[in-house]
């Protein structure tokens, strides 16, 4: 599945450059199926784990979408604007598998994040970030946080680096921290 970036919004109607980066519709439908859903696993191939950290880091996160062979599949890349600023763009797809994952048989070599037991989704949250530079704005979408029925919240933001890697965290104090610098663009509930 190759996944889509939205291009480059680039505003001149202000001294300073501004340049905006959204999610697309396409990735707006599939953050809106998971409305209502019990999400209770993440998938993903591969995974960074630090040693003292709560922190994982992976190049895509797939959720699986209860009641359907479907998964909402999350990436982010990594791009830089003619001023040379950095910024991230948070895409979202429908996919028929996990994508990385494949079965082999009775293995499935991944990894499988839960979240405990299975709890509908109340809310998603489209994270934003907007820093201001000497000569230019950048403003994109970084994350995700979801909320499940029980109150649980878990953000899924980008990883501050080239590699174009997505983080969340085991511990919830540590989720909160990774979404602290962000604000809600948007609110599906």
């Amino acid at each position: 599945m190759a996944l889509f970036f939205p291009a480059c919004i680039t505003l001149y109607d202000t001294p300073m450059k501004i340049t905006e980066v959204k999610i697309d519709r396409e990735s707006e439908a599939a953050l809106k199926a998971l409305l209502n859903r019990p999400v209770g696993t993440l998938l993903s191939p591969h995974a960074d784990l630090r040693h003292g950290s709560s922190v994982i880091a992976v190049r895509h996160v797939s959720i699986p979408l209860a009641g359907e062979e479907k998964f909402v599949v999350l990436e982010c890349g990594w791009a830089e604007t003619a001023g040379g600023y950095d910024y991230y763009s948070l895409g979202a797809r429908f996919a028929d598998s996990p994508k990385g994952i494949t079965n082999r048989g009775r293995d499935w070599n991944h990894l499988s994040f839960s979240l405990g037991k299975d709890q509908a989704v109340t809310a998603v949250e489209v994270l934003h970030e907007q820093i201001v530079f000497v000569e230019e704005t950048v403003c994109y979408d970084a994350g995700i946080r979801i909320t499940r029925q029980d109150g649980a919240r878990i953000a899924i933001v980008r990883q501050e680096s080239i590699a174009g890697l997505l983080e969340f965290a085991a511990l919830p104090e540590d989720n909160e921290w990774l979404a602290s610098d962000l604000q809600t663009r948007i609110r599906y509930d």
